[in-house]
């Protein structure tokens, strides 16, 4: 039973990340040039990317809340990773007070 919550979470998060970056990548032609695309085409990648990207996280999340994956728990807990994650979350807290400031 295990090993098959180990193949299916490990396509849940595969398909995560793979929203997750395409999210990402495909609008990147969007923004470089805002011309390059048509406004249809500009709608429908901001209405979906809205969708898309929140939907991703939460499969990665939900996978490793059921415990499906514990090597990618264990890797999220590297020491690494979280002294990442509080750096970024000190700049999250810092900068509109820094905006305010020099804007």
């Amino acid at each position: 039973m295990l090993h098959t919550h180990v193949g299916l979470a490990s396509g849940i998060v595969l398909a995560a990340v793979g929203l997750c970056f395409t999210t990402l990548i495909v609008g990147y032609t969007s923004t470089a040039d805002p011309l390059s695309w048509s406004t249809f085409d500009n709608v429908l990648y901001f209405i979906t990317t809205r969708q898309c990207f929140p939907l991703g996280l939460f499969m990665v999340f939900a996978v490793l809340l059921a415990g499906w994956l514990p090597a990618l728990k264990t890797l999220l807990q590297h020491p690494y990773l979280r002294a990442i994650a509080r750096l970024s979350y000190m700049i999250f807290l810092v900068h509109p007070i820094l905006i305010n400031i020099y804007l």
